[in-house]
């Protein structure tokens, strides 16, 4: 992946989200360590970026709650995005399109980073080297 990117991501520090599902079940999923998974940061490192370690990485996003407990999603999403600006990162990075729907709630807030996909960023980072 390395050699194929074109350098849009080079040294952009990311906090790579699994959220609660991407690792859950261990049992079906078994593609890493569910308690201390290292395969997206590995991506993200092939794609040029540079993740940060922070705490909340394994931490619901809480989208589920939404229109059950508006406020406690809203608390859970903006806690999660606090903690990964506090960890140094510019950009979020999720697998869980859960997650990226609850934290683009949040994309006109300039001191918290921006939400994307796992998917998306690695497009951006294999994009057009013309």
């Amino acid at each position: 992946m390395r050699e194929k990117a074109c350098g849009t991501v080079d040294g952009q520090t990311v906090a790579a989200s699994y959220g609660c599902h991407a690792l859950r079940p261990s049992e079906a999923t078994a593609f890493d360590d569910p308690l201390a998974p290292t395969v997206f940061e590995r991506v993200l490192e092939a794609l040029g970026a540079q993740p940060v370690p922070w705490q909340m990485r394994l931490e619901c996003c809480g989208h589920f709650l939404r229109d059950r407990n508006d406020a406690m999603a809203e608390a859970l999403g903006l806690t999660k995005l606090r903690n990964a600006a506090g960890a140094g990162a510019g950009t979020l990075v999720t697998v869980c399109t859960y997650c990226q729907t609850q934290f683009e709630t949040y994309h006109d807030a300039p001191e918290l980073p921006r939400a994307e996909t796992v998917a998306s960023f690695a497009l951006r980072a294999l994009g057009d080297r013309d």
